[in-house]
Formats: structure tokens, C-alpha cells, sequence
């Protein structure tokens, strides 16, 4: 029992981080520059059979936008609310340098998107096996929603997110630098990439592996208003200090991908050859493990980061004026339906359980789907609502959640019109009998700044007010 437990839990645990729009490639980043912008350069001799790239790339075809909604999980990218920021990190091979984009969106997110940079455009190149090796380069729109990593918004549009890559291609195109590889729009040349020799991370088995020197160690992010420079540890590991991009914080680094710098920024890992995709989650701050040890901000404040202290703050966070919602507001009632147990699987002829899932065998299970009435509204990503399941005792570890709601930030990630009725469903062991109780909350945001990892639940801050309850029982 507890092995399908596990299983089903591993298998939501990466639809849920699906959902909440954090490809791997998007978390490990950092910026560069000079005077505005932090800049890190590394010397690399390339090896035997490791070109340098140089040169100017001709014009290719851009990467693919994707399916996109303003409604819908970050939204879109809002009409003129795009701009390259004055980071120009240089590759260890050459080549157009690394850059970030700063983005806003229709459901109030303010985000970044990593790239090569050439003419003024933000990109990825034909090289790496990436794009059939067409050695172009292929320009990624401001719309294209694979590239964003959006972590907490304050009230005046202030963004704090801060991620890392482990293994990042040098060619920074978004099928060689995501998980979402299985989406029907990414297709031909567009879904060409190489893999890590034993990568933890997805990709098609067909991939070859990357080339010797190929991949990069990125971390970037947002730092708010307030930020003035980072302190990090370089891979020779000394210390080096540099100003960030004025009025949004950003900044952007790039290391070589070695058994050396995996030791140095991945410590938690434990390995010494190796790493690949992610150092921690999303975060409102920088956090360890990770290649900053310090931001200083205005006014003489800084956080230092240590053993102590693993995550910064939202420095210079502006605090929302929002409207209370309390629990009579948001209560109603939840209804609970029990089909026949079978043999379904993901995907199953009812249409069931299987929303972000990856595939799996049919095994003997008991579909379970239930409603409710939103009564407040979403209507940005900051607000949500989520679900959580309590399983029988001996079902699985005792006072533990059932896999699909593992944890209550589980949320809806689309706009919600008062009144729309939500329907959530699942598949259930057909031999774990017993009762199981299901709470359904309004996740509320809230004015303060986030404390901790935002990268699975509604951005930003928020407070869970309990919308409904229903339990049921399996025999």
C-alpha cells in the first residue's frame, strides 16, 4: 500500500509543479552587466572537441509561443510591458551573450525570461543539438509563457523571484531548458535538445547527450526596488561583488558545469561528479544552496546568507490594501461522487484524475470527483483555490495527506467567476477501505511580503480560509 502511495505522490508532486509553471531550466539564474547590472565572466580553454562559438548567428525561426490565456495560469504578456534589461553576461564559449527580460502579465505578475541576447533580442541558439544544430538564432517572443519564471508581485508591480539551473544547455532553448517536452506545440526542430548523461530531469529518450562543455550552472532573479549589489562565490572560490539592475534588482550568473562548481553551488546534493536540474524552488529571496552569500540594499541594510540564515527576504516590499474575505463569504457546499472501482488508469474513459498526471498503468482504483461553487472570485494569480485529502489510518503514513493533495497549495490556476462551479477528481486505491475527509479552502492573499518558497502555490503570500468539507467512504 504504501508503495502506491509513493508512487502516486511522485507522480502529482511533478504535475503539481507543472501546473504552478516552473520548468527546471527557469530556476538556477543569474544576471551580469556593469555599472546596472551584475556581471559575472568566466576564462574556459576549451577542451579537444569543444568549439568556441563566435560570431554573429543569422536569423532563424522564433521559438514557439505555446497555448496561452490571459486567464490562465500567469496570464499573457501585456500589450508594450516587455523590456530587455541591460544585462550582457558573456558564455564560457563565446557566442552571443546571456541576458534577462522583465515581463508583466494580465494576471498581475511581474516575471523574467532567460535567453542569449543578440541585436536587442532575447533567444536561443541552433547549437547543442538543439534546433538540429542549424547554428541560427531563433528569437523567443515576449509571449512565450515556457520562458517566464514569475515568483510574488508586491502592490506597485515590485517582482521577487529567484531560482537556478543545474545543467542548463548553452543554447537556451526552451525544449532543451524545460519540462515540458511532452506539449504538443513543441514539434520538430523546435523539440530538439540533448540530454545530461544521467540527468535526473525529463527528456525523450531519442536525445543524444550534450557535448563536453555544453552545459552551464545559471542562478537569476528579481530583488526588488531596494537592491543594490550581490556578494557570491565564484568557482575558484573566492568572493566577487556587483551591482544589480536599478529599480528592479536583477541580476544574472553564469558558471561552468563541472564536478567542481556542482560541489560548490549544489552542497546539498552531496555529489561531486555531477548535478542537474534544481537548486531549491522558486523563492521570494535568494536561498542556500546557491552562489550568493550576500545582498546589500539601501540604506546601509543587507542580508548575508549562511547556515543560519538560508533564505533573504522581500526587501522593499510593498504591501497590498486588500479586502478581507471571511469564511461565511466563501462557504458552501461540496459534493462527493463515488464511481464503480475498476481498472482506469491515466489517461481513463470517464475523463477523470488524470489533469497534469503523467501516464500511468490502470490499476484497480475508485474514481472520485467533486463540486463546489466558487462564491468570491479569482481574478489574479495571487488568490486560489486548493484542496486536501485525509486518508484512512493505514492507508498511508499515519497523519500524512493523500498523495494528490500533498500539501494544501494545491491550487486552481486560472481565473474564477463567482458562482462557477469547480470540479476536482482523483483516483483512490480500491483496497484502502475506511473514511476519508476532504477540505476544500480560499487561499486569500495577503498584504505582507512572502516568508518562504512560493513556487507551488499562488504567488505570493495568502491566507487559507476553509470553503467546505465533505467525507466519504470507501468499503
Amino acid at each position: 500500500m504504501n508503495d502506491y502511495f509513493s508512487t502516486v505522490r511522485s507522480g502529482l508532486a511533478a504535475a503539481v509543479e507543472q501546473r504552478a509553471h516552473l520548468p527546471w531550466w527557469r530556476r538556477v539564474r543569474l544576471r551580469h552587466g556593469r555599472a546596472l547590472a551584475v556581471v559575472f565572466a568566466v576564462l574556459v580553454v576549451a577542451s579537444p572537441g569543444v568549439a568556441a562559438v563566435s560570431g554573429l548567428f543569422s536569423q532563424g525561426q522564433p521559438n514557439p509561443t505555446g497555448p496561452v490565456s490571459s486567464g490562465v495560469r500567469d496570464g499573457i504578456v501585456r500589450a508594450g510591458d516587455s523590456r530587455l534589461l541591460p544585462i550582457k553576461v558573456p558564455d564560457l564559449q563565446g557566442g552571443p551573450p546571456w541576458g534577462l527580460r522583465l515581463v508583466s502579465t494580465t494576471r498581475g505578475e511581474t516575471c523574467v525570461q532567460l535567453g542569449r541576447v543578440q541585436n536587442g533580442q532575447l533567444g536561443s541558439l541552433g547549437i547543442a543539438d538543439a534546433w538540429n544544430n542549424d547554428h541560427k538564432f531563433h528569437a523567443i517572443p515576449p509571449s512565450a509563457m515556457a520562458a517566464m519564471d514569475c515568483g510574488a508581485t508586491d502592490a506597485v508591480g515590485h517582482g521577487f523571484v529567484n531560482t537556478g539551473i543545474l545543467g542548463a544547455s548553452d543554447s537556451a532553448s526552451l525544449a532543451s531548458l524545460s519540462t515540458m517536452l511532452g506539449e504538443p506545440w513543441l514539434s520538430g526542430p523546435a523539440a530538439s535538445g540533448c540530454k545530461l548523461a544521467g540527468s535526473r530531469a525529463q527528456a525523450p529518450p531519442s536525445w543524444p547527450i550534450c557535448p563536453a562543455g555544453s552545459n552551464r550552472i545559471i542562478f537569476y532573479g528579481l530583488l526588488g526596488p531596494d537592491a543594490v549589489s550581490v556578494t557570491y562565490r565564484t568557482p575558484s572560490g573566492g568572493l566577487a561583488t556587483e551591482r544589480t539592475v536599478r529599480g528592479v534588482g536583477a541580476y544574472l550568473l553564469v558558471f561552468p558545469y563541472n564536478g567542481k562548481t556542482c560541489a560548490e553551488y549544489d552542497r546539498t546534493a552531496g555529489m561531486t561528479r555531477s548535478c542537474d536540474g534544481d537548486i531549491g524552488s522558486t523563492s521570494p529571496g535568494p536561498m542556500l544552496p546557491g552562489a550568493i552569500t550576500e545582498v546589500s540594499y539601501t540604506h546601509g541594510r543587507s542580508c548575508e546568507l549562511s547556515g543560519r540564515a538560508q533564505l533573504c527576504p522581500a526587501v522593499g516590499w510593498v504591501p497590498f490594501k486588500v479586502k478581507h474575505v471571511s469564511r461565511e463569504e466563501v462557504a458552501t457546499a461540496v459534493h462527493v461522487r463515488i464511481f464503480p472501482a475498476g481498472s482506469y488508469g491515466c489517461p481513463n474513459k470517464l475523463g477523470l484524475g488524470c489533469d497534469g498526471i503523467l501516464q500511468r498503468s490502470p490499476s484497480r482504483e475508485v474514481p472520485i470527483q467533486w463540486t463546489f461553487a466558487a462564491r468570491v472570485a479569482v481574478t489574479k494569480s495571487g488568490t486560489s483555490y486548493g484542496w486536501n485529502l485525509q486518508v484512512p489510518n493505514g492507508c498511508g503514513p499515519v497523519g500524512e495527506t493523500f498523495a494528490p493533495s500533498f500539501a494544501t497549495s494545491f491550487a486552481t490556476d486560472s481565473n474564477i467567476r463567482a458562482g462557477q462551479t469547480l470540479r476536482y477528481s482523483t483516483f483512490l486505491p480500491a483496497s484502502c477501505h475506511g473514511t476519508y475527509r476532504l477540505t476544500v479552502q480560499f487561499n486569500a492573499q495577503t498584504p505582507n511580503a512572502p516568508s518562504g518558497n512560493s513556487g507551488t502555490g499562488p504567488r505570493g503570500p495568502s491566507d487559507s480560509i476553509p470553503v467546505g468539507k465533505a467525507s466519504f467512504t470507501i468499503r
